[in-house]
């Protein structure tokens, strides 16, 4: 007998310039399925960044009603977090630091989204730095088949960002073993391109279900 399964969903969003991603998790420390937003103010490195939780979308895309605002300072960095994802397994936190082209990002991976959330019990830290340009790491993701990272120069508004994409979480982790180098400029605007995501979802195998206050991933 199959047991349904309920997977991780991520998407992100752009706001007034602030690279936002969203990710719903199950998660029983927050009583089912978290939303969340990354606050970091722009050219500014004093102050650390604020990961805001909700319990339903429309708060989060409104900033409404949040259910906790935690500072993931426990690696004692809290103003260089630019981003955050999951494959549905791994959770990430990208570290760079702002007004400074000449240090890498730092991709920090954790077990658990209460983990990431405050930066505790790191399991890795990476540079991915196997394409020579990990200064330039603003973002990252998975759907759960593909990875990706995000590449835009700071402190220049008119080079493109570029999305590189992987087979692995290793090779994103690592920017090597590239499968694509894509420019993201079908809305004109691809300079301004600050992070990426999507839903960690396997089409063959789970089916969404609606309901009155959400959606249901059963994976059989």
């Amino acid at each position: 007998m199959n047991i349904p399964i309920f997977y991780p969903l991520m998407s992100t969003c752009l706001l007034r310039g602030m690279a936002i991603l969203v990710i719903t998790t199950s998660y029983p420390a927050y009583g089912g399925t978290v939303y969340w937003l990354i606050f970091n103010i722009e050219e500014e490195t004093a102050q650390g960044a604020r990961i805001v939780t909700y319990a339903t979308l429309s708060d989060m895309l409104n900033d409404e009603n949040r259910t906790s605002v935690i500072a993931p300072d426990g690696g004692f960095v809290p103003e260089n977090v630019v981003g955050s994802g999951s494959d549905g397994k791994t959770y990430w936190n990208v570290f760079n630091i702002e007004q400074e082209t000449a240090q890498g990002a730092r991709i920090v991976t954790y077990n658990t989204l209460n983990d990431m959330l405050n930066d505790e019990n790191r399991t890795s830290v990476i540079a991915p730095d196997g394409g020579f340009v990990p200064e330039n790491v603003v973002g990252s993701g998975s759907d759960g088949k593909t990875y990706w990272n995000v590449f835009n120069i700071e402190n220049e508004n008119a080079l493109d960002a570029r999305i590189v994409t992987y087979d692995t979480l290793n090779d994103m982790l690592n920017d090597e073993n590239r499968t694509s180098v894509i420019a993201p400029d079908g809305g004109f605007v691809p300079e301004n391109v600050v992070g990426a995501g999507a839903s960690v979802i396997d089409d063959e195998l789970c089916y969404p279900i609606m309901g009155r206050s959400g959606i249901a991933v059963i994976c059989l």
